[in-house]
């Protein structure tokens, strides 16, 4: 029975970042440099840790967890993720859709887009997905 179990002690590990880390994530997304973190961890340890170095925030407007086990998955994902940022992003006159639609079969770059400084989203990506 658990009424007969009595807690004799407990611990708990904290696997901190190394000094100066979010410090230096922050100065650089201050520079509009792009910030792509890979983590073997699990979800909420990637959560934890985007929150530790300020490239997430509770102020953003939303964050979007990605969770798609499948391509077709993560692209609708994807999209309905890009659709609440930029709900105009689908238009025709859109040159990031244009060329999305029209894809190449060589790489390309897309053209940055217009964001409104104002709301700020984040994202993750599972790592099944």
């Amino acid at each position: 029975r658990s009424s007969d179990l009595k807690l004799l002690g407990a611990t708990a590990i904290e696997d901190k970042l190394q000094d100066g880390v979010p410090q230096t994530i922050e100065t650089l997304s201050r520079a509009n440099i792009k910030i792509w973190v890979l983590t073997g961890d699990k979800q909420e340890t990637a959560e934890n840790i985007g929150y530790a170095c300020n490239m997430l925030q509770d102020e953003m407007k939303e964050v979007f967890i990605i969770r798609g086990h499948s391509a077709a998955e993560v692209l609708q994902e994807l999209r309905n993720a890009r659709k609440k940022m930029k709900p105009d992003s689908f238009f025709d006159t859109d040159p990031v859709s244009v060329q999305i639609k029209n894809p190449k079969k060589r790489s390309q770059i897309l053209p940055d887009e217009e964001v409104d400084d104002s709301e700020t989203y984040g994202i993750i990506i599972n790592g099944r997905s």
